[in-house]
């Protein structure tokens, strides 16, 4: 969730890669995070591109901690519109012996905080 004004609601989000291997019985079993980089990529719902990438906010390519940007309403994007979207969050972990990248992907909405109609 992305805030408003002084983004008192802004919520960050922190990703964590597990790592697993596969035992003598074929079991796969988790050996525990795991150093990797992190990377945003544009999320296309319906081949529409739309840009979500440049204005949903960014991870620090280190941690995996998401930070949204601003509520908006944000005058750089069509229609004006607030800085939410579709994005995908990507993991690429290297391994220090053989140099082999294994990549792995999750699906991340950013969106505005819960609206509540209080009367």
């Amino acid at each position: 969730r992305i805030g408003d004004g002084e983004d008192a609601y802004k919520q960050s989000v922190q990703f964590e890669a597990i790592g697993y291997t596969t035992g003598e019985d074929g079991q796969e079993l988790p050996v525990g995070p795991v150093d990797v980089t992190w990377g945003l990529e544009e999320y296309y719902t319906f081949d529409i591109e739309d840009d979500d990438i440049e204005f949903v906010g960014t991870i620090d390519s280190k941690t995996g901690l998401f930070t949204p940007a601003a509520s908006g309403p944000n005058p750089e994007r069509f229609w004006s519109t607030n800085n939410v979207g579709n994005v995908t969050v990507v993991a690429v972990y290297q391994d220090p012996v053989t140099g082999e990248e294994v990549k792995g992907s999750t699906f991340l909405i950013v969106s505005l905080p819960n609206y509540l109609n209080i009367k």
